[in-house]
């Protein structure tokens, strides 16, 4: 539990103010011509916080289990393409939330196999 709780809460901390200092619209706020299915908060979107977690979290099960991290990181993708189908999104800001997932994921992986804290099989 531990090994996922670490690195998305540091990547959601690191959304979060990168979503404080870099102020966007989200396209349905910005196109009258794009009509919500869902009603939705029209507070700022980049990074995807989304993506960040789903990203996050495959990305980390992808290092010990390859096939369900696989299945979810097509989920993570799936769910990326729908947020900027629905106009919640612009695509910069799921592939914001993506990057920001994986490099915390990877790094995270780097520090904890450097001290020895885990091994990946």
């Amino acid at each position: 539990m531990t090994l996922l709780v670490i690195p998305v809460g540091v990547a959601t901390v690191i959304s979060e103010v990168i979503s404080r200092f870099y102020v966007r619209q989200r396209p349905f706020a910005v196109m009258s011509e794009i009509k919500l299915l869902v009603p939705h908060g029209a507070d700022g979107g980049m990074p995807s916080h989304h993506m960040v977690f789903m990203s996050t979290v495959a990305f980390m099960a992808y290092n010990s289990n390859k096939r369900l991290g696989l299945i979810l990181i097509s989920l993570s993708l799936i769910s990326g393409i729908a947020r900027i189908s629905a106009g919640i999104h612009y695509p910069s800001d799921v592939l914001a939330g993506v990057l920001l997932g994986g490099v915390v994921a990877f790094v995270y992986t780097q520090i904890m196999a450097r001290t020895k804290k885990i091994t990946w099989p």
